[in-house]
């Protein structure tokens, strides 16, 4: 099983370097707060912080938000 911080390693990697090839499978695997510390992990290595967050209601039911980069 990849990590929590190898996948956000290759997303951010692949950000970093303009590409939109990262394989989506490992992701799909990963349960709610995994993939949150995900997007927090990806967020600190691009040296991001959020200017706003976009919210979403899953269809549990369970509210969820993304953060939006201040430098956007």
């Amino acid at each position: 099983m990849t990590t929590t911080d190898e996948l956000a390693q290759r997303l951010a990697d692949a950000h970093k370097a303009g590409r939109r090839d990262v394989d989506p499978a490992p992701f799909a695997a990963l349960e709610r707060d995994d993939a949150f510390a995900v997007q927090r992990r990806v967020m600190e290595r691009l040296g991001e912080t959020p200017g706003l967050y976009k919210p979403a209601v899953a269809p549990d039911g369970i509210g969820a938000v993304a953060p939006i980069y201040k430098s956007r």
